[in-house]
Parts: C-alpha cells; sequence; structure tokens
C-alpha cells in the first residue's frame, strides 16, 4: 500500500470515528426507538434465533460501555486495528488503548458470560 492510500485509510477511519462520536452526543440527547424484529434479518429456527439473541445482548452490552471504551472495542476488533493504529487514530497513549480495551472486555464478559 502506499503512502497515499494509507493516508486515504487513515483519514477515513478518522471519519468515522468523527461520525460516530457525533452519532453519539446526538443521541444521549433523544431518545432512541428500540429495533423491532421487522429490522432484523432472520431465517427462521431455533439456532438463527439464538444467534439473534446473543448478538442483541452483545449490542445492548456495547452501547453501555462508556464512549471511549466503545471507540477502542469498534476499533480494535470490528476493523481490526492494531493498539498503535487505534491510539493514532483516537490521539490516546497506547497504554490508555490497552487499558481501555482490558476494562471494556471484563465489562463485556460479565455481562455476556452466563452465570
Amino acid at each position: 500500500m502506499d503512502n497515499r492510500s494509507r493516508g486515504a485509510a487513515a483519514y477515513s477511519r478518522r471519519v468515522l470515528v468523527n461520525l460516530a462520536r457525533d452519532d453519539a452526543r446526538r443521541l444521549a440527547r433523544k431518545p432512541t426507538v428500540p429495533l423491532s424484529d421487522k429490522h432484523l434479518d432472520v431465517t427462521p429456527g431455533a439456532d438463527s434465533m439464538a444467534r439473534v439473541a446473543d448478538r442483541l445482548v452483545l449490542l445492548q452490552a456495547i452501547r453501555a460501555l462508556p464512549e471511549p471504551q466503545r471507540a477502542v472495542i469498534v476499533l480494535r476488533f470490528y476493523l481490526e486495528l492494531s493498539v498503535g493504529e487505534t491510539s493514532k487514530l483516537l490521539s490516546i497513549p497506547e497504554g490508555t488503548v490497552k487499558s481501555a480495551t482490558s476494562r471494556a472486555l471484563a465489562k463485556l464478559a460479565h455481562v455476556v458470560t452466563p452465570r
């Protein structure tokens, strides 16, 4: 990948982070409407319903995370960025990325682990 492509990718990620933060601020001021079943792309069956239920629990848990932890989780695991890339993108030290990741994963594990 040449420097121009890397710059474009970094710019795109920065735009996504800024849009996500803007959305988070906007949604904090306005109540959200829960998704109905028609929004879910589900094929009938017990297995698919269990996956949908698991996904909804995980999404709800991720949404409950503080914004900095949520941003780190999305960048690290959804966009598969490294600690260094996440650090640069969010303009925070790598140690902060690591600790935010650890805390967020601990909260998520507590929510999604069967008791």
